[in-house]
C-alpha cells in the first residue's frame, strides 16, 4: 500500500534549529563573500587602469603633481564605478543562485512542506519520489517499489532496489541511501543521518561544487576582438613613441602620448558589459516567471531556431478527463455510461484497481469520477482485496500494474499505453487488429488513449518484473480529452512569426498528437513521424527527412536525444522543454535545455539551463524575446564603444603627429571614461526592445558581433566625430584662441557628440521618435544630467578648469558646441536610413 504519511512526526522547528547550529547547514562549502579587496585586485588588473597609473606615475616624474593628483583621483573614480558594477552583476548572479537551489519535501510537525536543500538539518524525515536527488545520506523508514542509480558515487549504472526492511546479508546497505544518488522509482521516508562535507559525496566530491560555465560564441569573438586591439595599440602605441621621440627629442612626452594612444584603443568597456548586461537580464528573467540556471544561456536563448517542445501539460493544459470508454464491444460517451450503469461495473472496477485508491494523479481522479457517476461503490472495491505490490509506470513498456490479493488468487490490474497492452493481451491478430481500430477512432477524435487489462495468478505467484507478464486479458479502453491552452496557440504562432519552428515531441498516439497540432497550429504538412519510424532510420535518413517534420510521436526518451542531434547536425540552435528523468539527456544535448518548474523532476530541473516557473510555452517566447533584446543592447552598447573609440584614437594619433598641440591627454580620457563606462554598463543595458524584435528571423551562431553594414555605420559616425571636434579645435586655434580655449571647445563637442550618438543608437532602424524611449529612463536622466553638470563645473569654475586644460569661453561658443554635437546625430540618421540594417 501507499506509504501512510500521516505516522510521522519529523522534527520540530526548535529541534531543527539546534541541529543546524550544532551540525550546520546542508551545503558542500562555504563560500566567503567578497570584500571590498578582492574586487579592487580584480578591477587593478585592467591594463587601462594600469597604464593610466603609469600615466599618473610620469606627471609626477616631471613635476606635474597636480596632473598626476588628477590622474590619481580619476583612476580611483574609474575604480569605483567598476566596484560598484562588479558587485551590483555578482547581487544579481547570487539572487539567481539562491532562486535555482534543487528543493526537497520533509516532514516537520507532522506536515509535508519544501524547503531548499541547503536548509536540510540532520534527523529531518525526508521524502523522496521518483526523479527526485537524494540530499542527504540516510536510512530508509519507509517505503513502496524504491529504486536508486548511485552511478555518481561507484560509476556503475542501473536500478539498486532499497528497502527499509534489512536483507539478511549482514553487510548489506540495501536501507542506507546516499547524497546525490537518482531515485528511479517509487517512494521513501528517509532519515537524515549525513549532510553537507559529512556524506559520502561531501567527502569524495567537494571538488565537484565549482564548475565553470564554457566561454559562449559571443564571449571568444569578443575576447578575440579585444585582443587584437591590444596587439594593434601596442604597436601603435610604440609607433607613435618612436615617431614623436625623433621629432622631439622628449622621452616623457614621447611615452605620455604613446600611452594616450594606447590607453584610447583598448576597448577594456566590452568585456564588463557582457557581464553585466547577461547577469542584470537573467535577474530581471526571474521576474516573469523564468529562472536561468546557466547565465550564458541569456545570450544563447535569443539565437533559437527550433523549439521542441511536449504535449502534456505544455500545449495543453494537463487536466485529463474521461470523455469515452470501450467496453463490451462499444464506445460509450461519458453522457451515455449512466444508462448502462450496472453493465459497466467490472469494466470499471478494473480500472480502479489499477488506480491509485487515493488519487493525484487527474486520469486516475476521473476513473474514480466514472466509478460514481455508474454507481459504483469505491470503498467495497478496494477493501474486498488486499495490496500487495506497486509496479510503477515502466518506460519502456509504457504501463503500469497493482497487484492485489482476492481470496485464493491475486489479480494484476494493468494500465497504459493502448497499444503496448493489446501487443500482450491474449488475443488473436484479428481481435488485436480490431481494437486498434477502434484506438485509432478514438485518437482521431483528440482523445489520449489508454488500455485496461488483467491477469489472474496463483496465490503466491508474484511476478518480479512487469516485462515479464503475458497473455493478459483485455478488459476496457479509456479516451481522455486534455484541452489545448488558450494562450498555446498565440506562443506558437508569436514563435513562427519569428523565425522560431515548433516542433511537438510526444509519446502519445500520432492521431491524438496531430488534432492537438492542428488546434495549436503547429506545422503538419510533412506529417507524422512514430518512433518505430524513427528506430528503423539511419542517421543520414533522419537528418533528411526531419527538416520536414514538426510532429514526432510514441517518442522514447532515448529518441528524443536522437532528434537534438539530428536537428543540430542541420544546423539549428535547439530548445529542448521536459520535465521527466528521463529527459535529462536531451535537455543536457540541447544549445538551450528548459525544464517544468511545477511538475518538473529535480533530475530534469538540475539539467536544463532554463526553468519555466509557470510551465507555459508563452514563458518561452517571453524569454526568447528578452534574449533577443538584450543581445541587441550588447550589439548597441559595442557599437557605442566602437565610435568612441575610433574618434579618441584618430584624435590621440593624428593629433601629435600633425605638430598641433594636443587636444586629449590622459586625464581627458579618464573623464571620457567616465561618460562611456556608466553610458555602457547602466543606459544601454535598459533600453527597451525593438518594435520588430519578434518578427525578426533569428541570428546565426557564426555571424559577425556586428553586422557589416551597422559596422560601417559605427566607424563613420566615429570618424564624423573627429572631425567635428578636431574642425572645432582646429578653427578656434586658427582664431587666436589659445589651447586651453580651444581645447575647451573640441572637448565640450566631443561630450554633446557622446550624449547625441547614445540617441541615435537606441534604435537600428527608427528614426529620432526614438528618443522618447529614453524620456522614462531615469539611468539616462540621472547619468548625463551629471555629466553635464560636471562639465560646466570644470569649464567655468575659476582655478578648476586651468587644472584640467579648460578655459572659460563664451557663453555662445559653449552653446554653439551643442550645434555640433548635433552634427554626428544628424549624420547618423541619414546613414540609418541608408543602410537599414544591411
Amino acid at each position: 500500500m501507499p506509504i501512510d504519511f500521516d505516522q510521522y512526526r519529523g522534527l520540530t522547528e526548535g529541534k531543527v534549529i539546534a541541529n543546524q547550529n550544532k551540525y550546520g547547514y546542508n551545503t558542500l562549502s562555504i563560500k566567503k563573500k567578497k570584500g571590498f579587496f578582492t574586487y579592487a585586485v580584480r578591477v587593478l588588473q585592467e591594463p587601462m587602469l594600469l597604464m593610466l597609473l603609469l600615466a599618473a606615475i610620469l606627471y609626477f616624474t616631471i613635476g606635474s603633481n597636480w596632473d598626476g593628483l588628477l590622474m590619481i583621483v580619476g583612476v580611483l573614480t574609474m575604480i569605483g564605478i567598476d566596484i560598484y558594477q562588479e558587485k551590483k552583476t555578482d547581487r544579481a548572479l547570487e539572487a539567481l543562485k539562491e532562486l535555482s537551489t534543487p528543493k526537497v519535501n520533509v516532514i516537520r510537525d507532522g506536515e509535508i512542506i519544501t524547503i531548499s536543500s541547503e536548509e536540510l538539518a540532520k534527523g529531518d524525515l525526508l521524502v523522496a519520489q521518483e526523479g527526485d536527488r537524494i540530499a542527504g545520506d540516510g536510512k530508509i523508514l519507509d517505503d513502496v517499489n524504491f529504486s536508486v542509480d548511485e552511478s555518481l558515487l561507484t560509476g556503475e549504472t542501473g536500478a539498486i532496489h532499497k528497502s527499509h526492511i534489512l536483507s539478511s546479508n549482514k553487510h548489506s546497505s540495501n536501507n542506507i541511501v546516499y547524497t546525490g544518488t537518482l531515485v528511479l522509482s517509487g517512494q521513501a521516508v528517509i532519515e537524515v543521518t549525513a549532510i553537507g562535507n559529512r556524506t559520502q559525496y561531501g567527502q569524495i566530491g567537494s571538488s565537484l561544487s565549482e564548475i565553470k560555465d564554457e566561454s559562449t560564441p559571443l564571449q571568444k569573438k569578443i575576447r578575440k576582438i579585444v585582443k587584437i586591439f591590444g596587439i594593434v595599440g601596442a604597436l601603435a602605441c610604440l609607433a607613435l613613441m618612436i615617431i614623436v621621440y625623433v621629432i622631439t627629442g622628449d622621452v616623457i612626452d614621447s611615452i605620455l602620448k604613446g600611452l594616450t594612444l594606447a590607453i584610447s584603443v583598448i576597448p577594456e568597456e566590452i568585456p564588463v558589459i557582457l557581464t553585466v548586461f547577461a547577469a542584470l537580464g537573467a535577474y530581471r528573467l526571474t521576474k516573469k516567471h523564468t529562472l536561468v540556471r546557466h547565465i550564458n544561456a541569456v545570450e544563447t536563448v535569443g539565437h533559437i531556431t527550433t523549439l521542441c517542445t511536449d504535449k502534456t501539460g505544455t500545449l495543453t493544459e494537463n487536466r485529463m478527463a474521461l470523455e469515452a470508454i470501450y467496453a463490451d464491444g462499444k464506445i460509450l460517451t461519458i453522457k451515455e455510461t449512466k444508462k448502462a450503469n450496472h453493465t459497466l461495473h467490472p469494466f470499471v472496477a478494473n480500472a480502479l484497481l489499477a488506480s491509485q485508491p487515493h488519487p493525484y494523479d487527474p486520469m486516475d481522479i476521473s476513473i474514480h469520477q466514472l466509478a460514481k457517476r455508474v454507481g459504483l461503490n469505491i470503498t467495497e472495491v478496494y477493501e474486498q482485496k488486499n495490496f500487495i505490490e506497486d509496479y510503477g509506470f515502466d518506460q519502456k513498456l509504457k504501463f503500469m500494474g497493482h497487484l492485489w490479493k482476492s481470496g485464493n488468487e491475486q489479480i494484476l490490474a494493468i494500465k497504459g499505453s493502448a497499444e503496448n497492452v493489446i501487443e500482450r493481451c491474449d488475443l488473436s491478430v484479428k481481435q488485436k487488429n480490431t481494437l486498434l481500430t477502434e484506438v485509432d477512432k478514438m485518437a482521431s477524435q483528440g482523445l489520449r488513449v489508454l488500455a485496461v487489462a488483467n491477469k489472474y495468478l496463483p496465490a503466491k505467484s508474484k511476478p518480479k518484473l512487469l516485462k515479464n507478464v503475458n497473455e493478459i486479458e483485455f478488459v476496457a479502453l479509456l479516451g481522455f480529452r486534455d484541452p489545448p491552452r488558450e494562450d498555446a496557440k498565440r506562443a506558437i504562432k508569436m514563435c513562427q512569426k519569428a523565425g522560431i519552428s515548433v516542433r511537438m515531441i510526444t509519446g502519445d498516439h500520432p492521431q491524438t498528437a496531430l488534432q492537438i497540432a492542428k488546434a495549436v497550429g503547429i506545422n503538419h504538412g510533412g506529417g507524422i513521424m512514430s518512433g518505430k519510424d524513427l528506430e528503423t532510420m539511419t542517421e543520414t535518413e533522419l537528418d533528411e527527412r526531419i527538416s520536414d517534420v514538426h510532429i514526432f510521436a510514441r517518442i522514447t526518451p532515448e529518441q528524443k536525444l536522437k532528434i537534438v542531434n539530428s536537428l543540430k547536425r542541420r544546423g539549428e540552435v535547439v530548445a529542448m522543454m521536459g520535465d521527466g528523468v528521463n529527459d535529462a539527456p536531451s535537455l543536457k544535448e540541447a544549445d538551450i535545455g528548459i525544464a517544468m518548474g511545477k511538475r518538473g523532476t529535480n533530475v530534469a530541473r538540475e539539467a536544463a539551463d532554463i526553468i519555466l516557473l509557470d510551465d507555459r510555452l508563452l514563458t518561452v517566447v517571453g524569454a526568447v524575446s528578452d534574449g533577443r533584446r538584450i543581445f541587441d543592447n550588447i550589439q548597441k552598447a559595442i557599437g557605442y564603444i566602437f565610435t568612441v573609440h575610433s574618434y579618441i584614437i584618430l584624435t590621440a594619433l593624428l593629433i601629435p603627429l600633425s605638430g598641433l598641440p594636443i587636444l586629449l591627454t590622459p586625464i581627458h580620457i579618464i573623464l571620457l571614461e567616465l561618460v562611456i563606462d556608466p553610458t555602457c554598463a547602466l543606459v544601454f543595458e535598459s533600453i527597451p526592445a525593438e518594435t520588430n524584435i519578434m518578427k525578426r528571423k533569428p541570428r546565426g551562431h557564426y555571424e559577425p558581433v556586428i553586422p557589416r553594414g551597422q559596422l560601417s555605420r559605427v566607424f563613420a559616425v566615429g570618424i564624423m566625430i573627429f572631425l567635428v571636434t578636431v574642425g572645432a579645435y582646429v578653427i578656434a586655434l586658427q582664431m587666436g584662441l589659445d589651447t586651453n580655449a580651444a581645447r575647451t571647445i573640441g572637448f565640450s563637442a566631443i561630450i554633446w557628440s557622446n550624449l547625441f550618438i547614445v540617441l541615435t543608437s537606441v534604435s537600428y532602424d527608427e528614426n529620432l521618435k526614438s528618443i522618447w524611449k529614453f524620456v522614462n529612463n531615469r539611468t539616462f536622466v540621472w547619468i548625463y544630467s551629471l555629466i553635464m553638470a560636471l562639465l560646466i563645473f570644470l569649464v567655468y569654475t575659476p582655478g578648476i578648469n586651468l587644472r584640467f586644460g579648460f578655459e572659460a569661453v563664451p557663453i555662445w561658443m559653449f552653446l554653439f558646441t551643442i550645434v555640433l554635437g548635433f552634427i554626428p546625430l544628424s549624420f547618423g540618421e541619414i546613414l540609418k536610413k541608408l543602410t537599414q540594417r544591411i
